[in-house]
């Protein structure tokens, strides 16, 4: 598990080169409440194999359904093709657990996978 909150870009009018840092199984970065991100996934020559999925800590279960915890998590892209990008957008309030982290969870083969994170308003 890798602490990616150094890795946050904060691009103003000047602009601000994106940090693209390799995957791990488990991710995470500290996010502040009323913040959006922007998470920009480039994959190099390997497919990914597996799905790459933000954590949804705040959607309740709901009564009866036998769902269980992560059921809510959002999968932003299913075995990632080879040479291809991809960007979500995340909001703090909404994924963000009791430690202030937004908690990413990269399935499968994830070789040449990396992220680039950026706080947008």
């Amino acid at each position: 598990m890798a602490d990616l909150t150094a890795q946050i870009r904060r691009p103003t009018i000047t602009g601000a080169a994106p940090n693209y840092v390799a995957v791990a199984i488990t991710d995470f970065f500290t996010a502040k409440a009323g913040a959006r991100y922007r998470l920009h996934y480039k994959n190099g020559a390997t497919p990914g194999t597996g799905a790459l999925k933000v954590g949804d800590p705040t959607t309740p279960i709901p009564g009866g359904s036998g769902l269980a915890a992560g059921f809510a998590d959002v999968t932003v892209v299913t075995n990632m093709a080879a040479t291809s990008e991809s960007v979500a957008v995340v909001t703090g309030a909404r994924h963000m657990d009791g430690n202030n982290r937004i908690n990413l969870a990269h399935g499968g083969t994830i070789t040449t996978i990396t992220l680039a994170i950026e706080e947008i308003q």
